[in-house]
């Protein structure tokens, strides 16, 4: 399923539900609005059994009612992150690479946003959006919002050589490369910064970015 530049962290309001609905007018599908899920009143083991009850690896629907449920579902978990059912559901779409995409999306949100060790899955989950993020032959829309949402730390052994290959891999997606880009932002590994800093500086593209390399100084 291909869908350009959308931002998941509209789920927080209602605009996803327009969203859906235009895309689905769009595709001539149709659903009633009062259908939506109400869910604030199920237990967590109930709000995930519901969402385990639609059929995974349904990427391939696109727009319709079923994916637009799983979505919905995530949305309403959002104060049990944490809680280890919650988080192996989270795992499992993660690793999902069939999975709705916007499902996936959000979870890597989720992961990167509010995930903390209070989880007994926190570090595969970070592991995991790191994958879906050097991982050329994922989703490319997945790739682009995991860039977003890696943790510094949870990358393996090989952290600092993804961040450096997809920084220099000219022909790698480039909002994916800007993620990389974020992470010398972030790290506090000083001496990886200034290692790569004199490649950026002279790289085609990323030598435009000055602004970027002052804040870089440390």
């Amino acid at each position: 399923m291909s869908i350009k530049r959308f931002n998941p962290t509209l789920c927080r309001g209602r605009v996803w539900g327009v969203i859906i609905v235009t895309r689905a007018a769009q595709r001539g599908l149709t659903w009633s609005l009062g259908s939506s899920i109400t869910l604030m009143d199920n237990t967590t083991a109930e709000l995930v059994a519901r969402y385990r009850a639609l059929p995974f690896a349904s990427d391939h629907l696109g727009v319709c009612p079923t994916n637009h449920a799983k979505v919905e579902l995530l949305c309403q978990l959002d104060e049990y992150f944490n809680e280890s059912i919650v988080s192996q559901l989270l795992l499992d779409i993660l690793t999902s690479a069939d999975e709705y995409d916007l499902a996936r999306i959000e979870a890597a949100k989720i992961v990167g946003i509010y995930v903390t060790d209070a989880s007994p899955l926190d570090r595969q989950l970070k592991r995991q959006v790191w994958n879906v993020f050097a991982d050329s032959n994922e989703d490319r829309l997945v790739r682009q919002h995991a860039s977003q949402h890696i943790s510094g730390g949870f990358g393996g052994e090989a952290e600092h050589d993804i961040i450096e290959r997809l920084l220099f891999d000219d022909e790698d997606d480039i909002d994916v490369r800007h993620g990389a880009l974020e992470y010398i932002r972030r790290t506090d590994d000083t001496e990886f910064v200034n290692r790569l800093i004199g490649k950026l500086k002279v790289h085609p593209y990323w030598g435009k970015f000055t602004s970027f390399f002052k804040d870089l100084q440390r």
